[in-house]
């Protein structure tokens, strides 16, 4: 090795090297074959550069012949990954309001992120309906106003799509197939009426779907303030893997007699899409079981962005809580169980800003000690808790507290 990283080396030295590292006469017998390796390692040594250009186009070749495969594991340095907190904005409900409300709501941001140093970055979800409310027709006026807010920091953001009950009107007029539910959340201004999905594994929605999504890529892609996307093809109300599960659904559901495999390969044409689209930028789904009964669908889903995308595939609870300890729920247990083969992390269920998000958020202690127990990496709080810049100092401060004392003696202070 010490020859070969040598440029211009003669003969007599590799001579010398050989009698340095060599006093058995046997091995001289072999040594005019020796020299000749030498000497060919030495000339391929001055030929390094032909040979780097040569591999350089092998390897352009070889990413136009599969554009969607991801980086060796020995690439981590064109990655980043999110750490800390990350401040869910407000986005959705703002992206389409009058033009007064955007505009505070937009002074309201900048001030926020530029007050909050313990925020590291922002979570954008964008509903479709009010990113492409008609075909080709795309709000990116608003957000650009505020993603350049970002840029005027040093906080990076999150970027996700939300289709499901959030897919624009004109997807149906354009043929995609919808799926019929009611909405059973009691908060909603929409309780008990009627509501539609697109179908998961329609063609016709998947590419007009996909179509938004590249072109989300073509302005923010490059953006080195976008670290992450999350991936989404296959929702409900959220980004979340959720799908109606009444027992009326399930009974539409069964309609389908390969339901279960058409929305696994969904996700998994999901997974390659994005991460062709975003290339170097942390890709994250947001589990829980699409229905009742699909825990070896959504562990095949999971397998499969490992092994696609080791570096960059990320798994996240959007159930983290302190009610008590979070190791019953399905999304926590899938965390666990993949702890130290994927970069993973969580939101918060509710928050604690508001009292009665507070309850349904439970303990500080509890909800922290949750998270360190899976070594999680970022924490996405809700808008009431990013606004508060001492609530969100705490946080922070409670995470090392945990970390600098332990877990175990943290566990007693729960």
């Amino acid at each position: 090795q010490q020859i070969k990283n040598q440029s211009n080396i003669s003969i007599s030295l590799a001579m010398d090297k050989i009698n340095f590292l060599n006093n058995d006469i046997e091995y001289y017998k072999n040594e005019n074959i020796l020299i000749t390796i030498l000497f060919v390692t030495c000339i391929s040594s001055n030929n390094d550069n032909e040979e780097d250009n040569k591999q350089s186009i092998d390897d352009k070749q070889a990413e136009e012949k599969d554009p969607s495969e991801d980086k060796k594991p020995n690439d981590n340095s064109k990655i980043e990954y999110m750490k800390g907190l990350y401040w869910m904005s407000g986005l959705p409900r703002n992206l389409e309001v009058d033009e007064k409300s955007f505009n505070n709501y937009l002074a309201n941001f900048e001030k926020n992120i530029k007050a909050n140093t313990h925020l590291s970055g922002v979570h954008m979800a964008i509903r479709w309906i009010d990113f492409e409310p008609e075909r080709s027709q795309y709000a990116f006026e608003r957000l650009d106003k505020i993603i350049s807010k970002i840029h005027e920091t040093n906080l990076k953001y999150k970027l996700i799509l939300v289709p499901g009950t959030a897919a624009p009107d004109f997807i149906y007029s354009l043929g995609a197939q919808e799926f019929l539910t009611k909405d059973s959340n009691k908060y909603h201004s929409t309780y008990g009426e009627d509501i539609r999905i697109p179908l998961p594994w329609d063609e016709t929605y998947q590419e007009l779907f996909f179509e938004a999504v590249a072109e989300l890529a073509k302005h923010y892609a490059d953006d080195d303030h976008l670290i992450a996307v999350g991936i989404t093809i296959v929702n409900f109300m959220s980004p979340e893997m959720h799908l109606p599960h009444s027992d009326a659904d399930m009974q539409k559901w069964s309609q389908y007699s390969n339901h279960e495999a058409l929305i696994e390969s969904s996700w998994k044409k999901g997974i390659d899409t994005f991460a062709k689209l975003f290339p170097n930028k942390q890709l994250c789904i947001e589990l829980t079981k699409p229905m009742t009964g699909m825990d070896d669908e959504v562990d095949r889903i999971i397998k499969y962005g490992l092994e696609k995308y080791p570096n960059r595939f990320t798994i996240q609870s959007d159930q983290l809580n302190g009610r008590n300890n979070n190791q019953n729920l399905f999304s926590y247990q899938k965390i666990m169980e993949y702890a130290d083969q994927l970069h993973n992390g969580f939101q918060n269920v509710a928050g604690w800003h508001f009292p009665q998000a507070a309850e349904r958020q439970g303990s500080k202690n509890q909800t922290i000690y949750n998270y360190l127990y899976v070594d999680a990496e970022y924490m996405e709080i809700w808008y009431g808790d990013g606004q508060d810049i001492e609530l969100s100092k705490q946080i922070l401060e409670l995470i090392d507290h945990a970390r600098s004392v332990g877990l175990e003696a943290f566990s007693k202070e729960l």
